[in-house]
Protein backbone atom coordinates (compact mmCIF):
# COMPACT_ATOMS: atom_id res chain seq x y z
CA UNK A 1 0.00 0.00 0.00
CA UNK A 2 2.78 2.41 0.93
CA UNK A 3 4.59 1.60 -2.32
CA UNK A 4 1.50 2.54 -4.35
CA UNK A 5 1.09 5.74 -2.35
CA UNK A 6 4.78 6.54 -2.96
CA UNK A 7 4.45 6.03 -6.71
CA UNK A 8 1.33 8.23 -6.84
CA UNK A 9 3.06 10.89 -4.74
CA UNK A 10 6.09 10.80 -7.04
CA UNK A 11 3.81 11.23 -10.07
CA UNK A 12 2.05 14.16 -8.43
CA UNK A 13 5.38 15.72 -7.48
CA UNK A 14 6.72 15.45 -11.03
CA UNK A 15 3.52 16.87 -12.54
CA UNK A 16 3.51 19.67 -10.00
CA UNK A 17 7.16 20.40 -10.82
CA UNK A 18 6.33 20.67 -14.54
CA UNK A 19 3.34 22.92 -13.83
CA UNK A 20 5.35 25.14 -11.48
CA UNK A 21 8.10 25.37 -14.09
CA UNK A 22 5.64 26.58 -16.73
CA UNK A 23 4.08 29.11 -14.32
CA UNK A 24 7.54 30.29 -13.28
CA UNK A 25 8.57 30.85 -16.91
CA UNK A 26 5.48 32.97 -17.57
CA UNK A 27 5.94 34.99 -14.40
CA UNK A 28 9.61 35.58 -15.18
CA UNK A 29 8.70 36.67 -18.71
CA UNK A 30 6.34 39.38 -17.41
CA UNK A 31 8.73 40.28 -14.61
CA UNK A 32 11.59 40.70 -17.09
CA UNK A 33 9.51 43.00 -19.27
CA UNK A 34 8.55 45.21 -16.33
CA UNK A 35 12.02 45.17 -14.83
CA UNK A 36 13.66 46.17 -18.11
CA UNK A 37 11.21 49.04 -18.63
CA UNK A 38 11.72 50.36 -15.11
CA UNK A 39 15.52 50.16 -15.09
CA UNK A 40 15.91 51.65 -18.59
CA UNK A 41 13.46 54.45 -17.73
CA UNK A 42 15.41 55.21 -14.55
CA UNK A 43 18.73 55.11 -16.42
CA UNK A 44 17.59 57.37 -19.26
CA UNK A 45 15.92 59.90 -16.93
CA UNK A 46 19.12 60.18 -14.89
CA UNK A 47 21.23 60.34 -18.04
CA UNK A 48 19.27 63.09 -19.80
CA UNK A 49 18.96 65.15 -16.63
CA UNK A 50 22.76 65.28 -16.26
CA UNK A 51 24.77 68.43 -16.99
CA UNK A 52 26.72 69.02 -20.19
CA UNK A 53 30.01 68.71 -18.30
CA UNK A 54 29.03 65.14 -17.45
CA UNK A 55 28.67 64.28 -21.14
CA UNK A 56 31.94 66.01 -21.96
CA UNK A 57 33.78 63.54 -19.72
CA UNK A 58 31.71 60.52 -20.82
CA UNK A 59 32.47 58.28 -23.79
CA UNK A 60 29.86 56.65 -26.03
CA UNK A 61 31.20 53.22 -25.12
CA UNK A 62 30.57 53.89 -21.44
CA UNK A 63 26.87 54.56 -22.09
CA UNK A 64 26.45 51.44 -24.23
CA UNK A 65 28.28 49.37 -21.62
CA UNK A 66 25.90 50.57 -18.89
CA UNK A 67 22.89 49.67 -21.03
CA UNK A 68 24.24 46.17 -21.60
CA UNK A 69 24.93 45.84 -17.88
CA UNK A 70 21.21 46.28 -17.22
CA UNK A 71 20.43 43.34 -19.50
CA UNK A 72 22.97 41.09 -17.82
CA UNK A 73 21.70 42.14 -14.39
CA UNK A 74 18.14 41.28 -15.39
CA UNK A 75 19.21 37.87 -16.70
CA UNK A 76 21.06 37.03 -13.48
CA UNK A 77 18.17 38.14 -11.27
CA UNK A 78 15.59 36.26 -13.33
CA UNK A 79 17.64 33.07 -13.23
CA UNK A 80 18.28 33.31 -9.49
CA UNK A 81 14.68 34.10 -8.58
CA UNK A 82 13.35 31.37 -10.83
CA UNK A 83 15.63 28.71 -9.38
CA UNK A 84 14.96 29.80 -5.81
CA UNK A 85 11.18 29.72 -6.24
CA UNK A 86 10.96 26.28 -7.82
CA UNK A 87 13.57 24.75 -5.48
CA UNK A 88 11.82 26.08 -2.38
CA UNK A 89 8.46 24.75 -3.56
CA UNK A 90 9.90 21.31 -4.33
CA UNK A 91 11.66 21.25 -0.95
CA UNK A 92 8.43 22.14 0.90
CA UNK A 93 6.43 19.44 -0.88
CA UNK A 94 9.18 16.87 -0.32
CA UNK A 95 9.51 17.74 3.37
CA UNK A 96 5.76 17.48 3.89
CA UNK A 97 5.81 14.04 2.31
CA UNK A 98 8.81 12.99 4.41
CA UNK A 99 7.00 14.07 7.59
CA UNK A 100 4.05 11.97 6.46
CA UNK A 101 6.29 8.92 6.04
CA UNK A 102 8.60 9.36 9.03
CA UNK A 103 8.90 12.30 11.40
CA UNK A 104 12.35 11.16 12.51
CA UNK A 105 13.76 10.96 8.95
CA UNK A 106 12.21 14.32 8.06
CA UNK A 107 13.71 15.93 11.18
CA UNK A 108 17.07 14.36 10.35
CA UNK A 109 16.89 15.91 6.87
CA UNK A 110 15.99 19.32 8.29
CA UNK A 111 19.07 19.25 10.50
CA UNK A 112 21.27 19.14 7.39
CA UNK A 113 19.63 22.11 5.64
CA UNK A 114 21.47 24.83 7.68
CA UNK A 115 24.74 23.50 6.24
CA UNK A 116 23.80 24.98 2.86
CA UNK A 117 23.03 28.36 4.43
CA UNK A 118 26.44 28.30 6.13
CA UNK A 119 28.14 27.58 2.79
CA UNK A 120 26.27 30.47 1.16
CA UNK A 121 26.99 32.84 4.05
CA UNK A 122 30.71 32.08 4.07
CA UNK A 123 31.09 32.66 0.32
CA UNK A 124 28.54 35.44 -0.15
CA UNK A 125 30.85 38.46 0.09
CA UNK A 126 33.52 36.86 -2.08
CA UNK A 127 31.01 35.96 -4.82
CA UNK A 128 29.55 39.49 -4.85
CA UNK A 129 33.04 40.99 -5.08
CA UNK A 130 34.09 38.67 -7.92
CA UNK A 131 30.86 39.23 -9.84
CA UNK A 132 31.28 42.99 -9.50
CA UNK A 133 34.84 42.69 -10.85
CA UNK A 134 33.59 40.66 -13.83
CA UNK A 135 30.93 43.25 -14.69
CA UNK A 136 33.42 46.10 -14.33
CA UNK A 137 36.02 44.33 -16.48
CA UNK A 138 33.50 43.57 -19.22
CA UNK A 139 32.24 47.15 -19.16
CA UNK A 140 35.83 48.38 -19.61
CA UNK A 141 36.33 45.99 -22.55
CA UNK A 142 33.09 47.00 -24.25
CA UNK A 143 33.61 50.71 -23.66
CA UNK A 144 37.20 50.70 -24.94
CA UNK A 145 36.29 48.58 -27.97
CA UNK A 146 33.47 50.91 -29.03
CA UNK A 147 35.49 54.05 -28.36
CA UNK A 148 38.44 52.67 -30.34
CA UNK A 149 36.34 52.16 -33.45
CA UNK A 150 34.60 55.52 -33.04
CA UNK A 151 37.99 57.22 -33.58
CA UNK A 152 39.38 54.68 -36.05
CA UNK A 153 40.18 57.43 -38.59
CA UNK A 154 42.44 59.22 -36.11
CA UNK A 155 44.05 55.93 -35.03
CA UNK A 156 44.94 55.06 -38.61
CA UNK A 157 46.09 58.60 -39.41
CA UNK A 158 48.53 58.67 -36.49
CA UNK A 159 49.59 55.05 -36.93
CA UNK A 160 48.48 54.00 -33.44
CA UNK A 161 46.91 50.68 -34.45
CA UNK A 162 49.35 48.52 -32.46
CA UNK A 163 48.79 50.56 -29.29
CA UNK A 164 45.00 50.21 -29.42
CA UNK A 165 45.21 46.53 -30.39
CA UNK A 166 47.42 45.88 -27.37
CA UNK A 167 45.14 47.94 -25.12
CA UNK A 168 41.98 46.07 -26.17
CA UNK A 169 43.68 42.66 -25.92
CA UNK A 170 45.05 43.53 -22.48
CA UNK A 171 41.63 44.59 -21.18
CA UNK A 172 39.99 41.50 -22.65
CA UNK A 173 42.62 39.27 -21.03
CA UNK A 174 41.94 40.96 -17.68
CA UNK A 175 38.21 40.31 -18.19
CA UNK A 176 38.86 36.63 -18.91
CA UNK A 177 40.99 36.34 -15.78
CA UNK A 178 38.25 37.91 -13.65
CA UNK A 179 35.69 35.60 -15.23
CA UNK A 180 37.88 32.54 -14.47
CA UNK A 181 38.18 33.61 -10.82
CA UNK A 182 34.41 34.03 -10.61
CA UNK A 183 33.67 30.66 -12.24
CA UNK A 184 36.27 28.95 -10.04
CA UNK A 185 34.55 30.33 -6.94
CA UNK A 186 31.17 29.10 -8.21
CA UNK A 187 32.62 25.64 -8.89
CA UNK A 188 34.05 25.50 -5.36
CA UNK A 189 30.70 26.47 -3.85
CA UNK A 190 28.92 23.89 -6.00
CA UNK A 191 31.45 21.24 -4.98
CA UNK A 192 31.00 22.00 -1.28
CA UNK A 193 27.21 21.97 -1.64
CA UNK A 194 27.33 18.65 -3.49
CA UNK A 195 29.55 17.11 -0.79
CA UNK A 196 27.10 18.28 1.89
CA UNK A 197 24.18 16.94 -0.16
CA UNK A 198 25.86 13.54 -0.61
CA UNK A 199 26.59 13.28 3.12
CA UNK A 200 23.00 14.12 4.03
CA UNK A 201 21.57 11.66 1.48
CA UNK A 202 23.90 8.85 2.61
CA UNK A 203 23.08 9.57 6.25
CA UNK A 204 19.31 9.50 5.60
CA UNK A 205 19.51 6.31 3.52
CA UNK A 206 21.76 4.65 6.09
CA UNK A 207 19.47 5.50 9.00
CA UNK A 208 16.42 4.44 6.97
CA UNK A 209 18.08 1.10 6.13
CA UNK A 210 18.76 0.39 9.81
CA UNK A 211 15.14 1.30 10.60
CA UNK A 212 14.00 -1.25 8.00
CA UNK A 213 16.25 -3.89 9.57
CA UNK A 214 14.81 -3.10 13.02
CA UNK A 215 11.26 -3.27 11.56
CA UNK A 216 10.70 0.42 12.37
CA UNK A 217 10.10 1.18 8.69
CA UNK A 218 8.56 -0.83 5.87
CA UNK A 219 10.16 -1.48 2.50
CA UNK A 220 7.54 0.76 0.89
CA UNK A 221 8.40 3.64 3.22
CA UNK A 222 12.11 3.10 2.55
CA UNK A 223 11.44 3.23 -1.20
CA UNK A 224 9.47 6.45 -0.73
CA UNK A 225 12.36 8.01 1.20
CA UNK A 226 14.75 7.00 -1.57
Amino acid sequence: RMLIISIIALLILQLASSWIGAVRSKLLMYQARGFNKRIISFFLKKLFSSSKSFFDSLKIGDIVARLNDTHRLQSVLASMLGNIVINVLIMLVSMCYLFYISTFIASLTLVGIPIFFVIIYINNKNIIRLQRNVLKSYADVESTFINSFSIIDAIISYGRQSFFVHKNISLYSDYQEENVRFERAKINIGFNANIASVLIVVMVIGVSAFMVIDSQMSIGQFTAVM
